[in-house]
């Protein structure tokens, strides 16, 4: 049991206060509002949020199989992915930001806003991470895009951005986005840029937000605000490490392994976040999937058999993946006993309050 008795109260008082600021949102939600109108009143938020992450599990699934191992190369002009796919994860990755703009809003229509529903969104949404930094990178070829660990986005423009680039991969050929633009610079290096600088802005961007939030009168000291960052600034050092300083070149070897242990480690402590907030409480400073893949990565810097590296990175990621699988389901069927309503059903008499 994940929620402790004293969290249940505060999770029957939770109310979700969010504002969407981004330029995008007056274009976009007249769309998403008139969207949700043409769908029926006993379609589950939820079921909109699911149906959405299937979209963008699609996308990375056909382009996964065409590509496991990033193989593009410009040199020797090996085009894994066939330019239809492309075209069809555009599709994809339109729909799955189109339906997640739709879930919050089919809440809202039929009065069933929950705790259980930003669990839902949110958890999906930092699962993405996974699906669209693999893409981008099948995009460009591993060797064009080395030791990455991660690329966060912004939601509207990042999303919209990649919406772009594979529609003009689809029609053009992904050697495309490699020539240059005018002569100066490629689709390529503006995404590189991005992957040195972004980590860091975003950083600092989350101190001023709780910087701001301090200045506004909040119970909580300043020192605890900043709690929370020092668990994904941990994560960061010693990932970074592993990938920059391993002995066998593991993201060379084996990089869709090593994504998915920096996702399932952010993924965790992101939703370990909103469910805190949730429930009124103070984030641990150290997530204990931070402390095993930091140990994991001490292990696998040590010298040992090329193997050992690999066997180590499998193990973690693996046994990771299932804790927080276990997390997740277990946190959700709480909350649906708690707040006493069904995941994925809209009850009759909520139909017809509505």
């Amino acid at each position: 049991m994940y929620l402790k008795p004293l969290q249940v109260e505060p999770l029957k008082l939770y109310r979700y206060k969010g504002v969407n600021t981004s330029f995008y949102n007056y274009i976009l939600s007249p769309f998403h509002t008139r969207l949700v109108e043409c769908l029926p009143l006993w379609l589950a938020p939820n079921l909109i949020s699911t149906l959405s992450f299937a979209f963008s599990m699609a996308g990375f699934s056909m382009v996964a199989y065409y590509d496991p191992d990033f193989s593009l190369n410009k040199e020797t002009h090996v085009a894994p992915v066939p330019q239809w796919v492309w075209l069809a994860v555009a599709f994809c990755v339109f729909t799955y930001y189109t339906l997640d703009g739709c879930d919050g809003i089919q809440a809202r229509r039929t009065g069933t806003s929950s705790p259980l529903g930003e669990l839902f969104d949110h958890g999906f949404d930092a699962w993405n991470g996974l699906l669209h930094v693999s893409t981008v990178i099948a995009l460009f070829g591993m060797h064009e895009v080395q030791r990455v660990v991660n690329l966060p986005l912004g939601m509207d423009s990042g999303l919209l951005a990649l919406i772009l680039m594979y529609l003009l991969a689809g029609f053009f050929g992904p050697f495309a986005l490699q020539e240059n633009i005018l002569g100066y610079f490629s689709v390529k290096d503006f995404l590189r840029l991005l992957i040195k600088f972004i980590p860091f802005t975003s950083f600092f961007g989350s101190c001023y937000t709780i910087y701001c939030c301090s200045k506004r009168g909040c119970k909580i000291s300043k020192m605890k605000m900043f709690v929370p960052l020092i668990s994904p600034i941990v994560a960061f050092i010693f990932l970074t490490a592993w990938a920059y300083f391993s002995p066998s070149n593991i993201l060379q070897l084996h990089p869709r392994w090593f994504f998915l242990l920096t996702s399932v480690v952010a993924c965790d402590i992101s939703i370990d976040l909103i469910v805190n907030q949730m429930v009124d409480s103070t984030c641990p400073p150290i997530k204990m999937t931070v402390v095993a893949c930091s140990l994991a990565s001490i292990f696998a810097l040590l010298p040992h058999e090329m193997n050992m590296e690999i066997v180590t990175l499998k193990f973690i990621t693996s046994v990771l993946v299932l804790a927080h699988l276990h997390f997740v389901c277990s946190v959700g069927k709480q909350m649906s006993d708690v707040l006493g309503i069904s995941i994925f059903r809209i009850p009759f008499n909520v139909r017809l309050q509505t």
